[in-house]
Parts: C-alpha cells; structure tokens; sequence
C-alpha cells in the first residue's frame, strides 16, 4: 500500500476518533474549525476527475465504510449512500467495482447492526427504494465482464442480509419477491449470456441463488441447476497450462457451485488456505492477532469464553448414536449416478485427460502457479467423487484414477530443487483438503488467558461438557464432518496406492 494512502487512512481514522484535547482555544480565545475529511472526500467524489484518482478515492471510502459505519450520524450515511448511487453507473470498470465494494460493505455493515436507527424507522419506504435500485444494477452487471466479480459480491451480500434470515434481524429491506424475480430473470438467460468466469464471488452468488430457488416452488420447477451447469461447462476452461497465474477462485468455490447443482443434502466445509504475503502489514495483523486476548484484558477486563481443549471438543459435541451412523454410511448400498452427476463426471474425466495429455508435452520447468492449478483441478475431482460416495451415490473410477495420477505427477515434482521454499508451501497447501480437519494457525500459538479445565482439574467431565456445550460446537460439527469425509475418501482403493505411494517418495 503506497504511503500517501496510509496518511490519508491515518487522517480519516483521527476524524473519526479524534485524540485532540477538548477546550483546545486560538489565541483570540476561539475554538478551532475541525475540516470533515469524510464530507470533504464525498464532495470531490462529486466533482468527475481521472479513473485513477476516483478509484483511489473509492478505496479510502471503502476503508471508512468497513472500519467506522456503524459510529457515523444518519445524515452522513444517506449522504456516502446518495454519493455511491450516483457513482453506480459509471463508464469506467475499475472506478464502477470499487463502487459495487463499497455497496457491498454499506449491505454488510447494516445487515450486521443489531438497533435501528432514528431515521430508518421513519423513512422505510425511502430506504427500501434504495436498496431496490442498488440490488437491479448489481444484478444487472452479474454478466459484464471485468465488473461482474464485484457485482456479483455486492449482489450476494444484500442477498443473503435480506433474504432467508430470521424475522427481525433482516436490516436490508428488499423484498423476497423481487428476489426471486430478479434470480429468474438471471438464470433464463445465465447459459446463454452468463458471467465471463467462474470467480469466487460469481461461484458463491450462483449457489446462493440455487439454495433461494429450490425454497420456491415456481423456481424450484425450472430446473435452474440444468442452467448453472451449462454455463460452468462452457465458460470454465480448465486445460490452460501455460498460464502463470493462479485464477480468481479457489478449489472451495467451485466444490460449493458443484454441491449446489447436484443439491446434495450432506456436505463438507473443507479446509483451504492461501499464503499470507510477506510483508510488514501482515506481520503487524499476526502480532496483534497473537496478543488479542492480552489486549481484550488489559483494556477491557475481557476473558475469553470457556473452551474444552482439542483433544476433547470433538468428543464431546458428537454422541455415540452420531458417531455410528458415520462409520456405516460407507457401507450402505451406492445407487447409480443421475444424469446431471454423470455429466459433470464427464465433464471433469475429459478435462483431466486433456489436462494430464497437456502435462505430457511440457518440457521445460513448470512454474509453481501451473502446478498449483492442476493440483487445484485433481483436487476438485476427488472431493466431488468423494462427495458423491458420502451422498450415497457410485462415484467414477475412472475420474479418481486420472486425478489420482495428477496428484502424483504435481508431488513428484515437489522433490526440484529449483522452486523456492515459499514455492513449494504454495503447492503443498494445496494438499490440504485431503488430509486437514482444522485450520492450523500461526506458527506463533496466540497467547492463553486461562488454562482451559481437564480431567485433573477436579470437574466432572459432565459438569464441563454442559458449560462449553455453547461454545465450538459448531467447529466440533464441523471436524467430525470432514473426519468422515477424510476416512471414505481413504478408504477408496483408488485413491490409496498412487497418492501414498508419491507422497512416501517425497
């Protein structure tokens, strides 16, 4: 981040909370006019300038939005919200999605306060207006190139902060009907004029939208998913080797695109991580990060929540009626796939046979992003096959074998001493969903507040257990979800001999 935009951050921030000493006086015994830099930025953002100087003017009101929303008066708000209306339709595609972003981050803000403000309550209608135009034109753009990552976040925001949430905390009023009409009007057209890529906004939009459309009949009957998959086939080109860069996607993002069109009723929140970049802000997060909980102490006398130690919490949030009926689910009968599981299969087995034909003819050293992007795909291939097992329906060998084999390749190579050690943990992390159910932390531990109590603290492990029921027991869901998940994707004959057979060569 260029230093001009950490002055900028540090005097907006000092606006917002200000350090000066109160009765500060001039010489004449007048106080001093304190400039709003908030309302001084709207109204530049009013007056047109270059591209550049708008999308870094966009970037600062981004970081006053996401940091200070909820502290700022009702008017400044509706004003930053007039403000990014009229800025909404843009000629310039940069300049527009940092626009979508700063919508994006209003929807989330308002979607996450808990009270109402004095002038929500007497201007609704006002309001739902606003919310009405902002969602049409972030919708609209879903399938204009270079805009449609950013439409489709904003998209997804106000969607999931207005629609499906109990009653009384939607803080986006946008009805659920015009919701659905606008999803409708998206999927007719979606295999025929849909989002140039499958990046990890516009995946995870698609698949909210799906989950919207089986709760309505009407929808429900369209068959949407038919639409969704054929713009997945098309638009998605795996078989680019010679491509130096890593995609604007992870593995996850289509994994959850895919478990949405085949509507699986159990799934698995796998574990994928990314790199943290080397550099002084990142290792200032981490520090403070590690230090939280001293800090939460030391100003405000805030202990963290009990918790049981790791060893434990699994156990304890999973009854043994639960952990039964994981360990049979192997064992009950698969059924044949349907037709839209065995197009998708298909679809994979020959992308992953052009892939590994493509593999064959390189001959100079790939780079460390090309190898990462077909570890991406066999990845991809064995978590939905494994999905389909965990479903309950026949996965393809076929598919497994060929992943397996690119797997094999991607590890062997780990062995080059040419790529750099920061290069090989890239490829490596992209192992992870195989054989990860935690997300590892730092390699610095965050500090402990408090010992958390065991078996020799003298509790029962009863009495514990109904103290922490409250806390983890969604992380405890989770791990146990992707144990059984790990446990049928080993037990595959398949997927055992060429993956451990590479991995103990390395």
């Amino acid at each position: 981040m260029p230093l001009i935009i950490l002055v900028q951050l540090f005097q907006l921030s000092e606006a917002v909370h200000p350090h000066s000493t109160p009765g500060t006086v001039l010489k004449d015994g007048k106080r001093p006019r304190l400039e709003n830099p908030i309302a001084s930025l709207l109204t530049s953002l009013q007056h047109r300038s270059t591209p550049g100087i708008q999308s870094y003017q966009f970037q600062i009101l981004l970081f006053v939005i996401d940091r200070h929303w909820l502290i700022l008066h009702d008017a400044l708000r509706q004003q930053i919200v007039q403000t990014l209306l009229r800025s909404i339709s843009h000629e310039d595609s940069t300049v527009l999605s940092w626009v979508f972003l700063c919508l994006a981050a209003v929807a989330d803000a308002e979607g996450s306060s808990t009270q109402a403000s004095s002038s929500e309550v007497g201007n609704r209608q006002e309001i739902g207006t606003t919310w009405d135009s902002i969602w049409t034109n972030a919708i609209r753009r879903a399938n204009v190139p270079i805009v449609c990552r950013a439409a489709c976040h904003a998209a997804y925001t106000i969607m999931f902060h207005a629609f499906g949430q109990k009653p009384g905390v939607s803080r986006v009023p946008l009805a659920s009907q015009r919701i659905l009409l606008e999803i409708e009007a998206l999927a007719k057209d979606l295999d025929v004029q849909g989002p140039p890529f499958p990046y990890d906004s516009v995946c995870t939009f698609l698949a909210h939208c799906l989950k919207v459309a089986s709760q309505d009949m009407r929808l429900y009957r369209m068959q949407l998913e038919e639409k969704a998959l054929t713009w997945l086939v098309d638009c998605w080109k795996v078989v680019e080797v010679h491509k130096t860069k890593l995609p604007l996607h992870m593995a996850n993002d289509i994994i959850i695109l895919l478990e949405s069109i085949c509507g699986f009723s159990k799934r698995c929140d796998l574990v994928f991580q990314t790199l943290v970049p080397e550099c002084q802000i990142s290792a200032m997060l981490l520090e403070e990060a590690k230090n939280n909980v001293i800090r939460d102490f030391l100003l405000y006398a805030r202990l963290p929540s009990l918790a049981l130690p790791k060893d434990e919490r699994t156990i304890s949030n999973s009854s043994p009626k639960d952990q039964a009926i994981d360990e049979s689910q192997t064992e009950m009968r698969l059924v044949q796939p349907r037709g839209r599981e065995r197009r998708i299969s298909g679809f994979l087995l020959k992308a992953m046979e052009q892939l590994l034909l493509a593999w064959d003819e390189v001959i100079s050293h790939p780079t460390a992003e090309t190898a990462r992007r077909s570890l991406d795909m066999a990845v991809i291939v064995i978590c939905f096959e494994t999905l389909l097992m965990l479903n309950g329906t026949q996965s393809n060998r076929r598919l497994i074998q060929c992943a397996c084999k690119m797997v094999s390749i991607i590890a062997g190579l780990l062995l080059d001493t040419r790529w750099t050690p920061v290069e090989r943990a890239l490829i490596s992390m992209g192992l992870e969903p195989l054989t990860c159910v935690e997300y590892g932390s730092s390699t610095e531990a965050p500090w402990d507040a408090m010992l958390p109590p065991d078996s020799g603290s003298g509790i029962k492990i009863e009495h514990i257990c109904r103290l922490t029921r409250h806390n983890g027991g969604k992380g405890g869901h989770m791990t146990l979800s992707r144990m059984n998940f790990l446990r049928i994707l080993w037990q595959n004959t398949d997927v055992i001999p060429s993956i451990v057979d590479s991995a103990s060569s390395c």
